[in-house]
């Protein structure tokens, strides 16, 4: 078993440094299922000798312009609450968690604005050099969502021209180019992650990537951003992973949650955990 582990890492390590043009999507016969109103879900069960080289379990909900749906950024300032809690609260069909956030106290350790007030700053680093998961924000208007890079300026934040902000990172994609990455801990181990995207047609991208698991050990973020670049999204940005990667759909299975929360150290549906804010789709 192991030989043949290290043959299908050996074999897509190769085609990863001599054939960047491969798509290890292309040929892929997702589950799909019907969503909410013209909402499109897919998921897939990769083995280890497809895409990375591991057992993977991807779940993409696919929200195109005409769904006539809005997105809402949803958050508590210290509490922390289930996603399906954010669902029930605000009314909503479908949702992912947010950013990132303070396990102990509560809250967004990153900036968030809300209908205009400001909710959360962000959290600055003792060496006062901004995170990656500053460098990338979410955007909300009217209900339709965009993103934005970091431009380097201190107080970018402040400045950007919505009424809902919310900084999370790192971003992946923009303008349909890869972001370069940092080389550390975080983005080179594999885990659990939670990612939004838009595509060129404007279709928004809710995924969740299962991991911590033998059925799926979940990807680094250089992994990650090679599947948004598979997938043809112009631009896409890392949410908070780990335990917190959830994907919530109304209607789906018991529980409504897509993917497979980690935190019960099982692989179901049942080991949500509590987070500080989530992005929502509601009617």
């Amino acid at each position: 078993m192991k030989k043949i582990v290290l043959l299908c890492s050996l074999v897509l390590f190769f085609f990863h440094l001599k054939a960047q043009s491969i798509n290890n999507l292309d040929h892929v016969n997702w589950e799909q299922s019907k969503a909410f109103k013209k909402l499109k879900l897919k998921t897939h069960h990769f083995n280890t000798c497809n895409l990375f080289g591991g057992n993977q379990y991807i779940s993409i909900l696919e929200i195109p312009k005409k769904a006539k749906l809005n997105f809402v950024l949803a958050y508590q300032k210290q509490q922390l609450i289930y996603l399906d809690s954010f669902i029930n609260i605000y009314k909503a069909v479908a949702g992912i968690n947010g950013t990132f956030f303070d396990t102990k106290n509560g809250g967004s350790v990153d900036y968030i604005k809300a209908n205009g007030a400001l909710i959360n700053k962000n959290l600055i680093p003792k060496n006062s050099i901004r995170p990656d998961h500053q460098k990338g924000a979410i955007l909300i208007s009217n209900g339709k969502l965009s993103l934005q890079q970091w431009n380097g300026d201190e107080h970018w934040e402040d400045y950007l021209n919505a009424d809902n902000i919310m900084l999370s990172g790192p971003l992946l994609r923009i303008d349909n180019q890869n972001t370069i990455l940092n080389y550390n801990i975080f983005n080179k181990d594999r885990a659990p992650r939670s990612v939004l995207g838009t595509d060129a047609k404007g279709t928004i991208y809710l995924i969740a990537i299962d991991g911590r698991a033998t059925e799926a050990e979940g990807l680094t973020i250089f992994e990650t951003q090679k599947l948004t670049e598979w997938l043809n999204l112009t631009a896409a940005i890392n949410l908070d992973g780990g335990g917190s990667t959830s994907l919530y759909l109304k209607g789906f299975d018991a529980n409504g949650y897509v993917n497979h929360p980690s935190d019960n150290k099982i692989f179901d549906h049942d080991g949500k955990r509590k987070i500080a804010n989530a992005i929502l789709l509601v009617k």
